[in-house]
């Protein structure tokens, strides 16, 4: 016999088309509710990638262009500008926005504690996620963006704080540097006369080795400090018109600890205080105050390390002549991997030949 087939109802085929709407109209719900999830994500991620350059070192032009991008990113908004008090127009860290017809804006206040700093400004919203809900007045800021743009200004304002006191610290640091110099000046001419040209020809070596501005700066503060310890050498040792006996040696050697219990209570470049700490370290192993070998020794040191040396072998001492430039050269050669870091000696040459470090480069004294 046929089966007979089962009646549906227009009650019961109701029901199933009112399930099935529901279900589209949920998945309808969950895919917006996992876009927003995911954008906030995205959100997240992006402020966390900035809080990161604030923790950093970074300069205050690197903080604001840093700011304008992400704002731009985060608001999806055509331009964004950051107005500080303290940066005259002329010269306003800005981001450069054409002449266009402005359609929405948004500003907040760049904070800290009742201090404010300036503004930041986005404009332009650009209308992307009508898809995701549909109706939406998309060509203007709505309270989510001002919130997000509070969060990115509170970072922005505490990397710039950062800035301004890290600036102030290294200010105050290179004025207690240039004190210290004056010192070593009185002290002894000669020391004065011989850290001069130790910067000089360290802040050289340092070019050719392709260091930044900040990287230089170090080298050439270390290079001024690395003899503020023989402000604590007895006069009758470091002005001896004759070699050193033992016993003298001993006493001249501990300078560079002296220097560093001085320079210890200082604040504002540890990069600086190291390389004057350690410049009479070896990169085999067998220098001073600790012994520290290869990369062991901070850069800045065994940058120093071989300017120093190189103006000790051609400088006049009360006791002998400095060698001709072409005879220490060949010296600093020598000591290639045992006394010097190979790669800093490849710069010397570099500088040697191209900036012309001999006698009449602005550094010799013979």
């Amino acid at each position: 016999m046929p089966v007979k087939k089962k009646k549906v109802t227009p009650s019961r085929s109701k029901k199933s088309s009112e399930a099935l709407a529901k279900i589209r109209s949920l998945e309808s719900e969950i895919s917006i509710v996992i876009q927003e999830m995911e954008q906030t994500v995205r959100h997240f991620d992006c402020l966390s990638q900035f809080a990161s350059l604030v923790a950093s070192d970074a300069s205050r032009e690197d903080l604001i262009h840093g700011a304008q991008k992400l704002a731009c990113e985060l608001l999806q908004c055509e331009a964004a500008i950051v107005d500080l008090f303290d940066v005259p127009v002329a010269v306003a860290l800005q981001a450069k926005v054409e002449e266009r017809r402005v359609k929405s804006v948004l500003q907040i206040p760049l904070k800290i504690g009742q201090n404010t700093l300036g503004s930041l400004q986005v404009m332009n919203k650009v209308a992307l996620l009508a898809a995701v809900k549909p109706g939406r007045a998309l060509s203007s800021f709505d309270l989510g963006d001002q919130r997000l743009l509070e969060e990115l200004g509170k970072q922005l304002a505490v990397g710039l704080e950062n800035s301004r006191l890290r600036l102030k610290l290294k200010k105050s640091f290179a004025e207690t540097v240039d004190v210290l110099a004056e010192a070593i000046e009185k002290k002894d001419r000669y020391t004065g006369g011989h850290t001069k040209r130790v910067a000089y020809y360290a802040v050289l070596i340092a070019k050719h080795m392709n260091l930044n501005a900040e990287q230089s700066e170090m080298v050439r503060l270390a290079a001024i400090l690395h003899d503020v310890g023989k402000i604590g050498i007895e006069d009758r040792v470091l002005k001896k018109r004759a070699p050193l006996d033992e016993a003298e040696w001993v006493e001249m050697k501990t300078h560079p600890q002296l220097g560093f219990e001085i320079m210890s209570r200082m604040e504002g470049a540890q990069e600086a205080i190291d390389g004057a700490h350690y410049h009479h370290e070896r990169w085999d192993g067998t220098g001073y105050p600790r012994g520290l070998k290869g990369e062991e020794i901070p850069l800045t040191a065994r940058i120093v390390s071989l300017a120093d040396a190189y103006d000790a072998l051609t400088s006049n001492r009360p006791y002998r002549d400095g060698v001709e430039p072409a005879l220490a050269y060949e010296e600093i050669l020598r000591s290639r991997g045992t006394q010097f870091d190979p790669r800093i000696v490849d710069a010397f040459i570099e500088a040697f030949h191209v900036e012309k470090m001999g006698k009449g480069s602005g550094g010799s004294n013979r």
